[in-house]
């Protein structure tokens, strides 16, 4: 009789403690950061699940080889260049071994700390880092590239490559769902309501 073979673990899967609620090592580091640095622990774990998709793994992945619980992007400027890792070696991190890479982007990445309690500007210090300076109010991206905030200082095509490949944080409440730093607050903040009690988490 033929054996069967053993399956090979897929990258991130050990991560999956049951509930990433119950992964204690994880969630006691992300508290830690967040009381030094007046940053409420919902807004980071808010942020962490919308990059997600709501699954906290940190294996995440999407189609441009984005990876982890903040998507680290490829290229030479971008996430996976500023930690100094691969995405491969990234999503074979568990969580809370992915979390110190998470808060090294974040001290580099740190136009967060011009107002820590904010979400929006969370997360577009990990988002867009170069908008993350506006106001509340700010259009960020258009579907035509057009009529977004003056201090919005790209291109048309890169501004409308972000409404194009950003669907989630589209703001639904404004006619032509254009991307605006109020919408992805609202967004952020659903997360609270369905993926996030602070109360059952464990640490």
């Amino acid at each position: 009789q033929q054996m069967k073979k053993t399956e090979k673990p897929t990258p991130g899967k050990k991560a999956k403690i049951a509930d990433w609620k119950k992964d204690t090592e994880f969630l006691n580091k992300v508290k830690a950061w967040s009381d030094q640095n007046g940053v409420p622990m919902k807004n980071i774990l808010a942020v962490m699940l919308h990059e997600t998709a709501g699954s906290m793994d940190p294996a995440e992945k999407n189609e441009i080889g984005c990876v982890g619980l903040i998507q680290f992007c490829p290229g030479d400027k971008a996430g996976q260049a500023l930690v100094g890792k691969t995405g491969d070696q990234l999503a074979a991190m568990t969580r809370a071994e992915q979390w110190d890479y998470v808060k090294k982007f974040l001290e580099k990445n740190n136009k967060w700390k011009s107002n820590p309690t904010s979400l929006s500007t969370l997360y577009l210090s990990i988002f867009l880092p170069a908008f993350a300076h506006l106001p509340n109010e700010a259009i960020l991206a258009t579907k035509t590239g057009t009529g977004v905030h003056s201090g919005v200082r790209v291109s048309k095509k890169f501004i409308k490559q972000v409404w194009e490949q950003n669907p989630a944080n589209r703001d639904k409440t404004k006619p032509g769902e254009p991307i605006t730093k109020a919408g992805i607050a609202r967004n952020l903040a659903q997360r609270w309501r369905n993926d996030l009690d602070i109360e059952d988490l464990a640490y």
